[in-house]
């Protein structure tokens, strides 16, 4: 699916469940904090909706990120084979937040063969990610430039994580890894966008973590913009 096709799908569908549940354009302006045209285009797809305001208008309109994700349609004609150069069966992901810089790590599991993942959430035993204290199960799909992950707690209180990471890898140093940003609906019950990066390997060097996680103006300025969420 083409990009543009792939986000006009997305607005379509939450086009038609924000007219189920009776909302207009004017009270979830309101709501949000955004302008009704910026909230007509992400309906049209003229806008790439950002994962954050995904995961912010689903919740709102009391519906699974999973329902409105092109990667929800099964095409049984679909070969997943495609993309399996992307393949990959543990990442590492880092994300740092507040001023103190402290980086948070986590750690997928990929099942590719059904399009689904695990996440051991800000695992404190590196050696031993299965003992986090959270873990969360959900869908995976890969496309052309993104990796995306849309990530349910199995246990209370029950929040939703999403990861998307540009499938085209960066390299710093010994360091190859793919960019990215962290949604969640509740984080310690506080909404929250940060950057992160996945890898496939673990990286155990902390000031070269805090310097690839440090934002730039551009990335600020594009997390600050979904005004919904404390940007980490």
């Amino acid at each position: 699916m083409e990009e543009t096709s792939y986000y006009k799908s997305i607005g379509e569908k939450l086009g038609a469940v924000r007219k189920n549940k009776g909302i207009t354009l004017a009270e979830l302006a309101d709501a949000l904090g955004k302008s009704i045209a910026t909230l007509s285009k992400y309906e049209s797809g003229d806008i790439a909706i950002s994962c954050d305001m995904l995961v912010t208008l689903c919740a709102l309109y009391g519906v699974d990120v999973a329902e409105v994700l092109p990667a929800a349609d099964v095409d049984e004609k679909a070969d997943p084979s495609e993309y399996s150069p992307l393949f990959v069966d543990t990442l590492w992901v880092y994300w740092c937040k507040g001023a103190y810089e402290e980086i948070h790590t986590s750690v997928l599991r990929c099942d590719n063969a059904h399009m689904t993942a695990t996440m051991y959430f800000d695992v404190r035993d590196l050696d031993r990610p299965e003992n986090a204290d959270f873990t969360y199960t959900g869908r995976l799909s890969y496309s052309a430039y993104s990796v995306d992950f849309c990530l349910k707690n199995v246990n209370a209180p029950f929040d939703i994580v999403t990861l998307n990471f540009q499938s085209i890898p960066q390299q710093t140093g010994d360091y190859r890894y793919m960019t990215g940003l962290l949604g969640a609906l509740t984080f310690f019950y506080q909404n929250i966008a940060a950057k992160a990066i996945a890898s496939r390997v673990r990286i155990d060097d902390r000031e070269e973590l805090v310097r690839i996680l440090k934002l730039t103006q551009n990335e600020f300025v594009t997390l600050k913009a979904t005004n919904f969420f404390t940007v980490g």
